[in-house]
C-alpha cells in the first residue's frame, strides 16, 4: 500500500527519526493530561502525512491512523506547515497542490499570515462536524516548520479539561518539541 510505504519511507530520514522519538513520550503525556488524541504530521508529496499518534485513556476518541495522508489543505495541520514556509515554498506547492474551488487563495494567504502571526490555529475540523483542531507547527533553526502538532479535540460530557486547557497544554508541547529542534519561539507571545 502506497500510504504504508510513504510512513516507512519518511521515518527512515534522520530528522523525522529524531523528532518522532522526541515526540512519542511528550504527546503520550498530552494525551494523557487533556484526555484527547494527539497527531504529529509532517508534509510528504504535498500533503500531510501522519507519523506519530496518541491516544488518551478516554474509551471515546477521535483519532486518524498512523500512515494515513491527508490532503493539504483540509487539515489544519497543513495549513500550520505551510504558515511557516517561506513565500517561495507556498507559492510552489499551490502550483502542485491547487486549491478547492471552494478555496480563495488570497483569502487563504491572509489566514495563513494570520497563522504565522499566532502561532497556531484553532479551528473547526474541515473534515469532521463537532471536532475543533487545535494544530501548533514544530519549527526547526530556520524557522520552518518540519512538522505539526494536532489534537483533534472533542467534548466529552462531564471533561473535567475544557478547551481553553487542551489548547494551552498542546501549544506548550509543540513548543518544547521546537525547542527540542532548535526552533525558537513562534508566533506572538501570550
Amino acid at each position: 500500500m502506497l500510504t504504508t510505504l510513504l510512513f516507512e519511507v519518511a521515518n527512515r530520514t534522520p530528522l523525522i527519526q529524531r523528532l518522532t522519538m522526541a515526540a512519542a513520550p511528550l504527546m503520550r503525556d498530552l494525551a494523557h493530561r487533556i484526555n484527547q488524541s494527539v497527531h504529529l504530521g509532517i508534509i510528504v508529496d504535498d500533503a500531510v502525512l501522519i507519523v506519530g499518534r496518541a491516544d488518551p485513556p478516554s474509551r471515546h476518541v477521535m483519532s486518524v491512523r498512523l500512515g494515513t495522508r491527508v490532503g493539504l489543505w483540509q487539515a489544519s495541520s497543513g495549513r500550520v506547515m505551510m504558515a511557516f514556509h517561506p513565500e517561495k515554498d507556498l507559492t510552489e506547492m499551490l502550483s502542485r497542490a491547487p486549491l478547492p474551488e471552494s478555496v480563495d487563495e488570497g483569502r487563504l494567504r491572509r489566514e495563513l499570515a494570520e497563522i504565522r502571526v499566532r502561532g497556531q490555529e484553532i479551528v473547526d475540523s474541515f473534515v469532521v462536524k463537532g471536532v475543533v483542531n487545535i494544530s501548533a507547527p514544530i519549527v526547526d533553526h530556520t524557522g520552518i516548520a518540519v512538522a505539526a502538532l494536532t489534537v483533534p479535540h472533542i467534548e466529552r460530557f462531564g471533561e473535567a479539561i475544557g478547551l481553553p486547557d487542551c489548547c494551552t497544554a498542546t501549544i506548550q508541547t509543540a513548543a518544547r518539541l521546537t525547542r527540542s529542534l532548535g526552533g525558537g519561539v513562534v508566533g506572538a507571545p501570550g
